[in-house]
């Protein structure tokens, strides 16, 4: 009994469904098919070569050292730290590093939106400044703890309650200050806090410090660089003439106050070398939801201020096209998401389903983007767990970023808070 070729049964079957019904306009759906699946090869190439180009960039540069302009006097500043619901110990290991600046004049507020005011403390530098509301999520505790500025204050660096500073990690940012055109400066939020802690915390690290190549990167090209949230500092004159921080209720206060920024003609500065210590996500379900929240964000904002900000005069041409290049990276679950569900059509549609060269472009730009991000020995390991997670991850990745997408799209925010300092520190591996 002859064996049958089950390549050729399934030619068949797919020569039967296109000649069996032309009426009902199968055959053009699976050409339509096809032509999506070649736009959305194209998205992924040209997102990832974006990638790729900052990330080399950025590693190019790591290695030089630029000049630094120094205050003869250096004026008052403040540091904002908002706070909701963080563990009490964590918080106040963060404080102590703040308190301990070789800073000569500042203040640090603690803008606590905690359902009970915070157990810590501080010394007369520290003011707690507590809300009985959570309106406007951390862009409505920092707009509340701008009003309890003290009067001398010139320049408000923002460190979110997880992180820990070097001693002079705010000198080193008010310095980019000796430039009167500058309005933010935003340093390199290193998550090696709880480094170790779980095999996740060490593949967050990798990423971050990938990350921190790719904004280098993108910045030394003129390319579009926001503040992110923190390990940053702000001009107070700079945000005094946008309107503030958060002047409406946004999930993503820093992107919103960056892009105003930069319409009103103030530069934006990044410096990675410097860092001050925060937390990574413990686990990949964590890192999800705050994934989901950077995106939606992320997309929202875009829609609130892209078309003022390509208009703007005050905005250079490169920066423009740049930011679309960069909306483009939060947008790409919006594209690759649909071609997964069309993999049983595209089987159907020829010899050979044309997915295959989709699959194949969604391995090679990761592989390379992790692979190009070694720098040393003890990286490799670790990129191969990252790239087992990535591909772990890959489907369900997608389609909750293709909802958080959509949201961004469609609906205003909510704030989803990322659990840090729940089960403790790992100190022993910290920063190594």
């Amino acid at each position: 009994m002859p064996v049958k070729d089950r390549n050729s049964d399934a030619s068949t079957l797919r020569g039967l469904l296109r000649n069996a019904t032309p009426a009902a306009g199968l055959g053009m759906l699976f050409d339509a098919v096809k032509v999506y699946e070649e736009f959305a090869v194209g998205y992924i190439v040209l997102t990832g070569s974006y990638l790729m180009y900052d990330l080399l960039r950025g590693r190019k540069w790591a290695a030089r050292a630029e000049p630094v302009s120094s205050f003869d006097e250096y004026p008052f500043a403040s540091i904002m730290v908002p706070v909701y619901n963080e563990p009490a110990a964590m918080v106040q290991k963060s404080i102590d590093s703040m308190l301990s600046q070789d800073y000569p004049n500042y203040e640090v507020i603690v803008a606590d939106d905690s359902e009970k005011p915070l157990n810590v403390r501080g010394d007369q530098r520290c003011k707690f400044v507590h809300r009985k509301s959570r309106d406007g999520f951390k862009g409505g505790a920092l707009r509340n703890a701008f009003g309890h500025l003290d009067g001398r204050s010139k320049l408000i660096a923002v460190f979110d309650s997880d992180f820990l500073l070097e001693r002079d990690t705010l000198r080193r940012l008010a310095d980019k200050f000796t430039d009167s055109r500058v309005g933010a400066a935003q340093g390199f939020m290193d998550t090696s806090r709880n480094l170790g802690k779980t095999r996740f915390t060490t593949f967050m690290d990798l990423v971050s410090r990938m990350s921190r190549d790719i904004l280098e990167g993108r910045y030394r090209r003129g390319g579009f660089v926001c503040a992110q949230g923190s390990v940053q500092m702000y001009r107070r004159e700079a945000i005094d003439q946008i309107g503030g921080v958060a002047p409406y209720k946004t999930v993503n206060e820093d992107l919103d106050t960056s892009f105003r920024l930069k319409m009103a003609g103030w530069k934006i500065v990044y410096d990675p070398s410097i860092s001050a210590k925060g937390m990574a996500a413990e686990s990949y379900v964590t890192f999800k939801n705050q994934l989901g929240r950077w995106t939606s964000s992320t997309i929202r904002e875009f829609r609130r201020h892209t078309a003022a900000f390509l208009k703007s005069e005050c905005v250079s041409l490169r920066e423009k096209i740049d930011s679309m290049l960069f909306l483009s990276l939060w947008t790409t679950s919006l594209v690759v998401t649909p071609t997964l569900a069309m993999i049983p059509v595209l089987f159907l549609s020829s010899e050979v389903p044309y997915s295959t060269e989709a699959s194949a472009v969604m391995t090679a730009l990761p592989v390379a983007t992790f692979l190009g991000s070694i720098k040393k020995k003890g990286d490799i390991k670790t990129s191969l767990v990252g790239l087992g997670y990535y591909f772990a991850t890959l489907l369900p990745g997608y389609i909750y970023s293709f909802g958080a997408a959509v949201s961004g799209l469609l609906r205003e925010g909510t704030f989803n808070k990322t659990l840090k300092g729940t089960n403790g520190e790992n100190n022993g591996n910290s920063g190594k």
